[in-house]
């Protein structure tokens, strides 16, 4: 038996609109947003768009997309200090979500961590060949941010489970993670499983 969605719109104006993707209860335990502005809109419609240009409107479409779901979760009372932008190596880099909180809250104290994760194809399944760069500093009952342009989602797993081991050793808790993607169902498969 499939699970019904629903997506419903929660908030719009000129600059975003965000939709929850609503699930049965006891589905999930993690609310699930989309969000559309017309930066990623035009990313989405016009493979065209490189270079600068694609994460200068990458960054614009995340800074609008923070401060439209702000409308709904108050991201921005959140103490910049306790806040973690965690870079998954390449891909992450592109959404500029440093950037993205700076120009959406003010955030000007949070930390950054960063972890290389380059995947590989071997014997029909991907695993992770590189990922010795690693560079760590989540305070205690962080607010992590992340994203990644997911593929097969073996870097978002590694990531995630790196993480979750870092915090594991320091005896360190989890307020939220809040993660950032242009769509992919391998992304929500793995979120599912943490």
């Amino acid at each position: 038996m499939m699970n019904q969605e629903k997506l419903i719109r929660k908030f719009k104006d000129e600059a975003v609109a965000v939709y929850l993707l609503e699930h049965e209860k006891g589905v999930n335990d993690f609310k699930r947003y989309v969000v559309s502005t017309r930066d990623t809109r035009d990313l989405m419609n016009y493979p065209e768009i490189i270079n600068c240009d694609f994460t200068n409107l990458m960054q614009n479409g995340i800074t609008n997309a923070l401060k439209g779901i702000n409308i709904l979760e108050s991201l921005s009372t959140i103490n910049s200090k306790s806040v973690n932008v965690y870079h998954i190596l390449r891909g992450g880099l592109n959404f500029k979500v440093s950037d993205a909180l700076r120009k959406a809250f003010g955030y000007k104290w949070h930390s950054s961590s960063y972890i290389s994760s380059q995947r590989v194809l071997k014997e029909g399944k991907f695993e992770i060949s590189e990922d010795y760069y690693r560079k760590f500093i989540i305070p205690d009952n962080a607010t992590v941010y992340t994203a990644d342009i997911v593929a097969s989602g073996i870097s978002l797993n590694h990531g995630i489970e790196y993480v979750n081991n870092y915090l594991k050793s320091k005896n360190f808790k989890l307020k939220n993670i809040i993660f950032i993607t242009i769509g992919c169902i391998e992304a929500e498969k793995v979120l599912s499983k943490w």
